[in-house]
């Protein structure tokens, strides 16, 4: 039966995930928004960034309710709110509507049903953490890949606020019939393996601790970096004479090896240790952005590509991870969720730099030196700073 249920979870959470990856397709709603009603893309690309921030920022809440109510009902909760938020945003009459139901309503979605299956992964796969958080999280990745093409031809037959309707529709009832299966294992199972005292700090006890600062300062340059890349980098390429197709092939490239890398970097993670691999993921971000910077070579930019998305979702695997082995499972979903805080920072004001600078400067070459720069120096405060536990393997 437990072997049931950890199959079920694993399932029911890469898809859930992929529904709510969803967010990454947003770039399918731009021009049919933008070509309807006159709105510029900086405003309609705004939805986005508010979507991914207010998610981050309601990662904590959601694992609090997860924690009273447990997983099933949090996820039905932000079922709602995704739901809801959808059929909203297709009434948007302005710039500012589609900030507050997509981004704002969708978003407090996202951070409630995000948290939950990954809590349930960590908690029924206790010596392969990293598999767990990294199959799951893989949904996240891939959603984009898979249901783009399927919501580009929903607009085409019946336009974008048709589409947003009948996504909230399908996606909460969707999300509502996959949460059935999430459920918590009994607290014998869930606590086996943390034995140290330093096991199971509360939320409050953790913001305390040097490792959760370096934790999340970490967080917050992994993905200032690596989400300014990912944000401009079709910008990047076409600053370098490439073609549009060649440039958005860098991007795919990028995509896929993001989704990929949270399973792959996740499981290797379990068996040579998270603090060895994370740094060995700083130094490979680091040093790939600013090859990207100097190459003009297409193989070579693909190939960078690769190992920048390789690194990005390994990240989001590995930290969940090293949050249950630094403070435990028991808080682990409230938890996590401040942590991830650093991600929704990290996200925000990593584009928003590398615009920063390209208006400045006409060029990406400074954006790209200091997000290069900014990963080796997370290399050195992990080294050094960052205290392994005593009951988990590093």
């Amino acid at each position: 039966m437990n072997k049931l249920t950890r199959s079920l979870i694993i399932i029911s959470g890469i898809l859930i995930l992929m529904v709510l990856g969803t967010s990454y397709s947003w770039g399918v709603f731009l021009l049919p928004i933008t070509s309807d009603t006159g709105w510029t893309r900086t405003e309609v690309s705004m939805a986005v960034s508010i979507l991914l921030l207010t998610f981050s920022l309601f990662m904590p809440i959601g694992g609090f309710l997860e924690k009273k109510l447990g997983p099933r009902i949090t996820v039905e909760i932000g079922a709602f709110f995704v739901g809801i938020g959808w059929i909203l945003s297709s009434y948007s009459l302005s710039p500012l509507w589609l900030y507050l139901f997509y981004g704002l309503l969708v978003g407090i979605g996202t951070g409630f049903c995000y948290m939950p299956p990954i809590s349930c992964g960590i908690k029924w796969f206790q010596n392969n953490k990293g598999f767990a958080t990294g199959a799951i999280l893989l949904g996240f990745g891939a959603g984009s890949a898979f249901l783009s093409p399927i919501i580009t031809f929903v607009i085409n037959l019946y336009g974008w606020r048709t589409t947003m309707a009948i996504l909230g529709i399908v996606f909460s009832i969707l999300i509502i019939i996959l949460a059935q299966s999430l459920k918590n294992p009994d607290e014998e199972i869930t606590l086996q393996n943390t034995k140290d005292s330093k096991a199971n700090l509360s939320p409050l006890q953790m913001i305390k601790t040097l490792d959760f600062k370096i934790i999340f300062l970490t967080y917050i340059m992994a993905m200032f970096s690596a989400m300014l890349t990912t944000n401009h980098i079709v910008a990047i390429l076409n600053n370098k004479n490439f073609s549009m197709i060649q440039s958005t092939l860098s991007l795919s490239f990028l995509s896929l090896s993001n989704g990929f890398g949270r399973i792959l970097i996740g499981t290797i993670s379990d068996f040579l240790g998270r603090k060895k691999i994370t740094i060995l993921l700083f130094i490979i971000l680091g040093i790939s952005i600013i090859c990207l910077n100097f190459s003009n070579s297409l193989f070579i930019i693909y190939f960078l590509s690769i190992l920048i998305g390789l690194c990005f979702g390994g990240f989001l695997a590995i930290y969940p991870a090293i949050t249950s082995e630094l403070f435990g499972n028991r808080d682990f979903s409230i938890n996590y969720g401040i942590v991830f805080i650093g991600y929704g920072i990290g996200c925000f004001l990593g584009p928003i730099f590398g615009g920063y600078i390209f208006d400045l400067t006409k060029s990406y070459q400074s954006a790209l030196i200091l997000s290069g720069i900014i990963p080796l120096l997370g290399t050195i405060i992990i080294q050094f700073y960052y205290r392994k536990p005593k009951y988990e393997k590093y």
